[in-house]
This record gives C-alpha cells, sequence and structure tokens, in this order.
C-alpha cells in the first residue's frame, strides 16, 4: 500500500526526470500523451456506436415497425 510519502517520492523522482529530457523531447512526450487520451475517448464512442448497430440486428422486426423510422426505410 502507498503512503503519502511514497508518492511525493514519486513526483520528486518524476520532476528530476523531466528535467533531464530536452526541451524537444518533453514536447515530443506532450503530443504523444495528449494524442493517446484522444484515442482512448476516440475508442470509447466508437465502441458505444457499435451497441445500437447490434441491437438492429438483433431486432430488426421491431426498427421496421417503429413510427419514427418507417419514413426512412
Amino acid at each position: 500500500m502507498m503512503n503519502g510519502k511514497s508518492s511525493t517520492d514519486t513526483q520528486k523522482l518524476l520532476k528530476v526526470l523531466w528535467r533531464q529530457i530536452s526541451p524537444e523531447k518533453q514536447r515530443k512526450f506532450s503530443f504523444l500523451a495528449i494524442g493517446l487520451m484522444i484515442s482512448a475517448v476516440v475508442e470509447t464512442f466508437s465502441i458505444g456506436a457499435i451497441l445500437p448497430f447490434l441491437l438492429a440486428l438483433t431486432a430488426s422486426e421491431e426498427i421496421f415497425q417503429h413510427p419514427l423510422l418507417k419514413p426512412f426505410l
């Protein structure tokens, strides 16, 4: 189990390591981290978009009978 001292030691170590990296590498790492976060959000939305499609495949008769969707079908 981590305590408060261990957490602050880790933060200090990361700050020291960050200062050892060149500014160009820091910038590249920052862009990479931001890109990974954006990718995670987009992946979450893409998985969420699959569920309605699977519902349409499994309950197609209900979709064909739905009054709001009849003009499009």
